[in-house]
């Protein structure tokens, strides 16, 4: 993908795990330009957040996820933290009917799942463009906008893009 010779979008994002995408979703959603930088390949396949609050749901409803995430979700009555001894920290326990936002306070659930989820629906937005591969190390101010530039890794290949 060379951008350079591409139009400028009006947000650039750096990052395409779950806040990325999420971010780029609603962008998209509000007919914005986006363009998504990643240095990886592909979703990282171990998880690294296992739990999202009903909040974040309502975000993912927005999204038009959140039918397709219910399923493999596991409804949280909440964390116990304890230290290397077993002693409890943290008791926090959570409501496990659904609150007067429609969705349950808390959620488990696994990562990977959920930026594949959020990557498919943003493949549906034709004003985005996700750089997979591609390492952004200089970002310059240019009048009302930023020049960004970039390396595509799986050629070495230098680039730039105006957001």
């Amino acid at each position: 993908m060379d951008e350079a010779r591409e139009e400028p979008c009006d947000v650039a994002i750096v990052g395409y795990g779950p806040v990325g995408a999420t971010l780029a979703n609603l962008l998209a959603l509000q007919g914005l330009r986006v363009i998504v930088f990643e240095r990886e390949a592909d979703v990282y396949r171990l998880p690294r957040a296992v739990h999202f609050d009903g909040e974040c749901m309502r975000v993912f409803q927005a999204v038009g996820i959140a039918d397709e995430l219910t399923p493999g979700l596991v409804v949280a009555p909440g964390m116990r933290f304890v230290d290397a001894a077993g002693r409890i920290l943290i008791d926090w326990q959570r409501p496990t009917t659904i609150g007067p936002h429609g969705w349950h306070a808390s959620y488990r659930f696994h990562q990977p799942t959920l930026e594949a989820a959020l990557r498919r629906r943003l493949a549906q937005h034709p004003g985005v463009r996700v750089a997979l591969r591609h390492e952004v190390f200089c970002l310059d101010e240019e009048d009302g906008a930023v020049r960004l530039r970039h390396e595509d890794l799986s050629n070495g290949r230098l680039g730039s893009s105006r957001a």
